[in-house]
């Protein structure tokens, strides 16, 4: 489809040269005022959404010409290729598979979103009590029973450069994934302004059947900004987002910069006829500029590593690309799906500007705000829901889906028995009525079977003039928090999936940003402490009593205190990978900075809580890291400065982030990952007493610390 607007901002920056700039989610970030009091917000027709694959090269590099022609017309940019792509918020329990005594009877894993959908993180433990932790860009694994004998027993360096994102554990193969982003080299592109290099998104795949030597037997290179990776049994599927270059020959031809001055001068001067002729003839250049150009240059490149070679994985070709008929900014999403031993690779590249992922344990849903494909001053806030089925072979697309708002965040959607739950946020000036609307919606969709993700029950409206802070739709229940002044908290019926029923609504000063199930009767949170007219900035733990939807109530809340004046921190408040709820014993840790006016004051370490739903919360006790950056940077030969030494500066570089709970022998362990090492704890009283400490040696640190 065509796209013909008019274009107001032609003139700005386009008379002599031509602007890059990164096109990202494509504008989530404002509104574009509406031409005219008189004209209402329009909405995208679904169909014109719908992924279709299949496609000859000739039709794909028609769709390619529409979205060049259309971002340069209507925004006067192209698109950048080495821009990143900005991002938009219960631990599972694992029951060791042995019962000797050098086994874990149970803890936790990840704190994924969803069960058996396991996310990268930055340490994970088997039943033996192995761990495997990224320490910059090393990996290191860790003996951790008995709990008092914590060693390391192997460290393997990943990389020599880029950046270390996490890892995936497929303890049932002994097969360890580790994720990567780095700028690497694919095929030349001739015609292109792109550098020999490009951004990646790299899987490095580990035996480690023998813990004590891990090795690295496959590198999988998919070009491309990483925006998520899932583990599924024992298969990978990795989501990432490419800018396809822009050739050199539409970028720096002198045609088409003539043609857009004369196109600035005929908006300047508001001559109508002559915008209209100057579009179509900048459209047919463009057009033939991009056939003389190979259409596989725009698709991006899969390289496997493995035994000293390096192998294309499957042919970049025009069949393998699913597009919408509306056009967008010119990206690709790519969706790779590969066995956890690095074999069994199969590819979907998608044609559009998602960002926002969220996994099933059977689908994958690409989200797109409409921020990412219109070119319509008036266009009302949608978001789009590609539906890719994946398994054990290739990704496939098989439905697209679109609701009213936007949704920012994987935990604002949710599968469960066949049908999608999507929770959305409008901020947006209806120039036909002449207010703005701000509200929240929530959706159910069911796939038809056609193609469709189809709208079947909503609930519409609430928590006007609130934004969503944080989302939680578990099974038959659904719980959102907004906020403005106070925290709204909201409660849903959702088991009839065609009548979703918002039941309650409670009050409370401060905001909830992540939501914790604590069975079926209450909810564990996490977020800020306020009153009714502001937040403070310190962090509060709430339980709730949510037995009855209609009736949800606050039972429990904790503000941890410090004795000096300061500020407290923790990740857990934004990152739910930091929040370690252990329900065996009743636990939750999380990583926690304290900011002291004095730095003998300052803490950075963790901080364990007893959790109950009728007693409420009691600290067990706060272990402190800073002794491990002390140790790292004001001792030996390479130590820091005197002066920041003395500082304490340093004690920043602890940067506490993730805790693993376990019972061993029936005695409940916490064991804490901060940058400089881990230790690990007795979950009682002694909490502060760590019963083994290992430091980590490769200077994981902020880089203002390296020497």
């Amino acid at each position: 489809m065509r796209t013909q607007g008019r274009l107001r901002q032609i003139a700005m920056g386009l008379v002599s040269t031509v602007l890059v700039a990164c096109n990202g989610s494509g504008g989530d970030n404002g509104i574009v005022p509406p031409p005219g009091p008189n004209l209402g917000l329009q909405s995208t027709p679904p169909e014109v959404l719908v992924l279709k694959g299949q496609q000859t090269c000739d039709a794909f590099k028609s769709y390619v010409s529409d979205s060049i022609a259309d971002l340069i017309l209507n925004v006067g940019v192209v698109s950048c290729p080495s821009c990143a792509v900005r991002i938009g918020g219960g631990t599972e329990l694992v029951a060791a598979a042995a019962t000797d005594a050098q086994s874990f009877d149970a803890f936790t894993g990840t704190n994924s979103q969803e069960a058996g959908v396991d996310e990268v993180d930055d340490v994970d433990v088997n039943a033996d009590g192995y761990f495997f932790l990224i320490d910059g860009r090393h990996l290191v694994v860790a003996d951790g029973l008995p709990p008092d004998s914590l060693s390391e027993v192997a460290s393997l360096e990943l990389k020599q450069s880029g950046y270390v994102e996490g890892l995936l554990l497929d303890a049932d193969n002994d097969r360890l994934v580790v994720v990567a982003s780095d700028f690497s080299f694919f095929d030349p592109l001739p015609l292109s302004i792109l550098p020999p290099s490009r951004p990646a998104t790299e899987l490095l795949f580990i035996d480690v059947a023998d813990p004590a030597n891990p090795v690295v037997d496959r590198r999988l290179s998919i070009e491309g900004f990483k925006l998520a990776v899932r583990r599924i049994g024992d298969r990978i599927h990795a989501v990432a987002h490419t800018t396809p270059a822009i050739p050199v020959t539409i970028y720096d031809n002198a045609r088409l910069l003539e043609l857009r001055q004369n196109l600035a001068n005929a908006v300047t001067s508001n001559d109508e006829g002559a915008q209209t002729l100057l579009e179509r003839e900048i459209r047919d250049l463009i057009d033939a500029l991009v056939a003389a150009t190979d259409a596989d240059d725009y698709l991006p490149d899969i390289t496997l590593h493995a035994g000293g070679q390096d192998t294309p994985v499957g042919s970049p070709v025009c069949a393998d690309v699913a597009v919408p008929d509306v056009t967008m900014p010119l990206a690709l999403t790519s969706v790779t799906s590969i066995d956890s031993d690095g074999t069994n690779v199969a590819s979907l590249k998608v044609a559009n500007n998602s960002w926002n992922v969220y996994a099933s344990e059977q689908n994958i849903y690409l989200t797109q705000t409409s921020g990412g494909w219109w070119f319509a001053d008036r266009q009302r806030q949608q978001t789009a829901i590609h539906k890719i089925a994946v398994g054990s072979g290739a990704p496939r697309s098989i439905a697209t889906g679109l609701v009213n708002g936007w949704a920012g965040s994987p935990f604002q959607f949710s599968e469960h028995a066949g049908f999608l739950r999507v929770v959305t946020s409008r901020s947006e000036f209806d120039p036909a009525a002449n207010v703005f609307l701000r509200d929240n919606n929530l959706y159910v969709l069911a796939d038809d079977g056609a193609g469709s993700l189809d709208v079947v029950g909503s609930e519409l409206g609430f928590g006007a003039t609130e934004t969503i802070f944080s989302t939680r739709l578990v099974g038959e229940r659904g719980f959102v928090v907004t906020f403005r002044q106070i925290d709204p908290l909201f409660t849903f019926d959702l088991s009839d999936p065609r009548n979703p029923t918002l039941m309650g609504e409670l009050e409370i000063p401060g905001v909830s940003t992540y939501i914790h199930p604590l069975g079926d009767t209450h909810l564990l949170t996490i977020g800020y402490d306020g009153d009714e007219t502001r937040l403070n900035g310190h962090f509060a733990l709430n339980i709730f009593d949510v037995q009855r939807l209609d009736d949800p109530r606050l039972v429990h809340n904790y503000v941890p205190t410090f004795d000096a004046p300061g500020f407290a921190w923790t990740p857990a408040v934004w990152d739910h990978l930091a929040f370690n709820y252990f329900a065996e014993a009743g636990t939750l840790t999380v990583p926690v900075q304290y900011y002291a006016g004095s730095w003998d004051e300052h803490f950075s370490g963790f901080i364990a809580f007893s959790v109950d739903t009728v007693t409420g919360f009691a600290e067990l006790g706060r272990l402190d890291h800073s002794n491990l950056a002390r140790q790292a940077h004001c001792v030996g030969p390479n130590a820091l400065a005197p002066s920041l030494c003395d500082s304490g500066i340093y004690l920043e570089a602890a940067n506490p982030r993730r805790a693993v709970s376990a019972l061993f022998g029936g005695e409940p362990f916490i064991y804490t990952l901060s940058n400089l090492g881990m230790k690990v704890s007795r979950a009682d009283e002694n909490f502060a007493d760590p019963v083994a400490v290992l430091p980590l040696p490769y200077r994981n640190e902020y880089p203002w610390l390296v020497q």
